[in-house]
């Protein structure tokens, strides 16, 4: 039995070198006959790829099978295995489509083995090999192609995921500062009144306009007002937290919503803000003579703070538009809390909108 085996075990690797070599010196026939059988099928990615293209693939794959059953090296059928993998999966192919190629070698050999092999069983032997080593490329290859497919998908719904969350994020954006525009802020305000309402935190507002903003358009032009209403808008984010919300208002006003944030606070944050405008050059440019200065602007800060009386957020809002115009009407370049005003009448108006001010 042991005599038996060794025999058996020592034909099969006659086998082996034999057929290694068949398919080495007979590989221009094969894959001449194995790229033609794929130009010829049903499949249209290989129909219409190029035929020397084609070939080139063919006598690769050939030449990783030919290790394997020659030498029981693997390697290079693997090498070409993930290839054929990361080249069709991201071109579209079906598993089965891919397949195919590396199946379609097996009519192409099976002639040529027939008529070298004049033996039944040394025959059979051989085929059986070829068959076994192209079944197991397409296992190899079926796998990697399913996990491969699964991180496309993969990648391609986190891809989606992202390009929805920046849709989203340039949904509730100002575009020309990346503030939150109004539409968002309301929205928040609401969330933040209604917390402050439950649980009575403190809760502020800013509002805040550019001074003479309207001169600076007259003077220089809408490009270097955009970039001064650009430059406020770093500032208000410099100067406030990221759990505040800084949102453009409308025009040359910002509105910043200043959750857990008592008098005290709102104060100390309008203050730091309007003294960061003051003196930092908004927009950098060159005059006619050709001499470079820098353009300053001022803001005026109205403040509110919710108190328990308050109704809904637009009388948050309200305290500090009245605020806003008291600042203006003072002088500019000052923060004025609402807290300090005399309480307005039962329907009294502002005053004319402070915006037209300047």
């Amino acid at each position: 039995m042991i005599v038996t085996t060794t025999l058996a075990r020592t034909s099969a690797h006659g086998v082996d070198r034999e057929l290694a070599a068949l398919l080495r010196e007979t590989a221009d026939a094969i894959v001449a006959q194995w790229a033609q059988e794929l130009k010829t099928g049903d499949t249209p990615a290989y129909v219409e790829q190029p035929l020397a293209e084609l070939e080139a693939d063919c006598r690769q794959c050939l030449e990783g099978y030919e290790a394997a059953i020659g030498t029981g090296d693997y390697s290079k059928i693997r090498r070409f295995v993930d290839q054929e993998v990361r080249a069709r999966v991201n071109q579209g192919f079906r598993c089965s489509e891919v397949a195919r190629k590396f199946l379609a070698v097996e009519p192409a050999v099976w002639p040529l083995a027939a008529e070298h092999f004049a033996e039944a069983d040394r025959l059979a032997m051989a085929l059986w090999r070829v068959r076994t080593c192209v079944t197991n490329a397409v296992n190899e290859f079926t796998d990697l192609y399913e996990r491969a497919s699964q991180q496309r998908v993969d990648a391609y719904v986190a891809e989606m995921e992202q390009v929805n969350r920046r849709l989203e994020e340039l949904s509730v954006r100002d575009p020309l500062t990346g503030l939150y525009n109004r539409r968002y802020f309301q929205d928040r305000l609401v969330t933040e009144f209604q917390r402050s309402q439950r649980h009575g935190r403190p809760l502020a507002v800013l509002m805040v306009d550019i001074d003479f903003f309207k001169s600076v358009n007259d003077s220089y032009g809408h490009q270097v007002g955009d970039e001064i209403l650009r430059s406020v808008a770093l500032l208000m984010v410099n100067q406030t937290r990221a759990t505040d919300i800084t949102a453009r208002y409308g025009g040359e006003e910002f509105i910043a919503v200043l959750p857990e944030t008592d008098h005290d606070g709102a104060l100390r944050v309008a203050e730091k803000l309007r003294e960061a405008v003051a003196v930092a050059p908004l927009h950098r440019m060159e005059s006619e003579s050709g001499e470079a200065f820098s353009i300053h602007c001022t803001v005026s800060i109205g403040i509110a703070g919710y108190t328990a009386g308050m109704s809904d957020p637009a009388a948050l809002i309200h305290e500090a538009d009245r605020a806003l115009y008291m600042a203006k009407g003072t002088g500019r370049n000052r923060a004025t809390a609402a807290w300090d005003l005399e309480p307005a009448a039962p329907g009294a108006a502002i005053g004319p909108k402070h915006k037209t001010a300047g």
